[in-house]
């Protein structure tokens, strides 16, 4: 099983009239899972995505909106969105460093493209865990998985039910997870996080 976990960032942005920056930025999380057949197809079971919430806002001081200041316009990004990151998300430092020079840069390139005026810019970061199962060979078929934990009915028993299985382990038909996982977004058996996020 391979677990992979990525940030994206979108961002919105307008110049603004007045002589001030302003970035705002929001987070939404989505959990995929899949499995590769024998013949190396990628099959996704799980998709499931939040609804994006607003994370934190910084304004600049105006004086670091002039162009001579233009590198401590970016030093003073880049240190309030690395601590104020590190505050909401659990990010691990290397993924949160480089979200953090790429909103700091598109901060600072779009301020000096609309100097002498101000911007507004909002940032979306998509939180992305993928994980990926392979499918082994048919003496699977051998293996006693159980009873699904949701719906208590025995894996062996649910014939053309897809089974599938949490990164802590534990299996589920996919037809009770899903709908679990819309609600809560943690393990039905032991309750542990699925998307890893601080609030």
């Amino acid at each position: 099983m391979a677990i992979t976990e990525v940030v994206k960032v979108e961002f919105k942005e307008r110049r603004s009239r007045e002589i001030s920056g302003t970035l705002q930025v929001s987070y939404h999380s989505r959990y995929q899972k899949g499995h590769r057949d024998l013949e190396g197809v990628l099959h996704k079971d799980v998709d499931i995505r939040t609804c994006s919430r607003p994370l934190f806002s910084i304004r600049a001081p105006a004086e670091l909106l002039l162009l001579p200041a233009y590198h401590q316009h970016h030093a003073y990004l880049s240190h309030e969105v690395a601590t104020t990151l590190a505050t909401h998300l659990n990010l691990d430092p290397q993924m949160n460093h480089f979200v953090t020079l790429q909103i700091a840069s598109h901060a600072t390139n779009f301020m000096v493209k609309t100097h002498p005026f101000g911007y507004s810019i909002k940032a979306d970061l998509e939180l992305l865990r993928f994980v990926e199962s392979v499918t082994d060979n048919d003496d699977d078929e051998d293996v006693d998985y159980g009873a699904c934990p949701v719906c208590l009915e025995d894996f062996s028993s649910t014939v053309g039910s897809r089974m599938v299985m949490t990164d802590c382990s534990h299996y589920f038909h996919k037809s009770c997870l899903l709908p679990w996982l819309k609600k809560q977004i943690s393990c039905p058996t032991c309750r542990r996080c699925v998307v890893d996020i601080k609030n």
